[in-house]
């Protein structure tokens, strides 16, 4: 029989339980330790040959032992395989050394509904779709007044610093208004968008219905301690790639509102589109 360190067994098994050994031990086989004397052991305390066996060879080794590794033994070795001590022995072969350690995710990694996403004056946006139609939303807020916040988003002098020409601009619900966008597309186009004024009312709600970027409404909340809350809304239809575009576009947009807002409106002459590409990126990345 061979030799053991443990008072109890388990009963002698039948050569018939080998399978069941196999699915049990194999994931634990490199689990093998070294007696003061130079004996190599298995996790069971069975004295083993001098080469290392594996796998069910391991298990027909127990088979011809007639005995198996003791639930105790099993216990420990299941929890904490790294810190068993046993009576005469030394130390653990543990299999070999760990694997090196995964790169981190880059960006948009989900953490309890969170991103760590690239660096932006202002929140990330959401989309839901059905179908074809898209709807983006994006919950922002700015240290100036609501009047200030106003002028840049309702009037036809502070939508050029972040967003698009508005000309012409009749500002009452039912006027009419063509936005023309200052940057442009990969292919070098600018967007003309043609449209009404669906929504009015002023220092609180302005909402443009265009082609192509669809219904666009902006809700202006004072926050008091001159703090504005814009609330805005596009709902347009695409396909899938167009609502990252869109995602992408809105929150360049946005960044570009921010600093207009402290003093700063966009030189157009300056506009590439590396940013975008960035933030579009980083959309996808997240799922959106």
């Amino acid at each position: 029989m061979a030799e053991s360190h443990h008072a109890s067994r388990a009963v002698p098994p039948d050569r018939s339980r080998r399978d069941e050994w196999a699915r049990f031990w194999a994931p634990r086989h490199d689990a093998v330790v070294t007696r003061d004397d130079g004996a190599v052991l298995g996790a069971s305390g069975l004295k083993l040959p001098s080469r290392e066996l594996r796998g069910p060879e391991r298990c027909d080794h127990w088979a011809q032992a007639g005995t198996e590794p003791s639930v105790e033994l099993e216990s420990q070795l299941h929890d904490r395989p790294s810190a068993l001590s046993l009576p005469g022995r030394t130390r653990i072969r543990e299999p070999g050394p760990p694997a090196p350690p995964q790169p981190a995710e880059p960006r948009a990694v989900r953490d309890g509904g969170l991103m760590e996403r690239l660096e932006s004056s202002v929140p990330y946006g959401t989309a839901v779709s059905a179908g074809d139609t898209h709807t983006l939303r994006y919950e922002l807020r700015f240290p100036q007044g609501a009047e200030r916040v106003w002028e840049a988003v309702a009037t036809r002098e502070g939508l050029p610093g972040w967003l698009a020409v508005a000309e012409p601009f009749v500002r009452r619900e039912g006027g009419v208004i063509t936005l023309r966008w200052q940057n442009t597309d990969e292919h070098g186009n600018a967007t003309v968008a043609p449209g009404r004024v669906t929504g009015w009312g002023p220092v609180r709600l302005a909402e443009y219905t265009v082609d192509v970027h669809g219904r666009m409404r902006f809700e202006l909340r004072d926050e008091g301690s001159e703090d504005t809350r814009l609330r805005f809304t596009n709902e347009f239809t695409g396909s899938a790639a167009s609502r990252l575009d869109c995602l992408a576009g809105w929150h360049h947009h946005f960044e570009f509102l921010a600093d207009a807002l402290d003093g700063r409106p966009k030189d157009w002459s300056t506009w590439n589109l590396d940013r975008w590409r960035e933030l579009r990126a980083d959309y996808a990345a997240a799922g959106q």
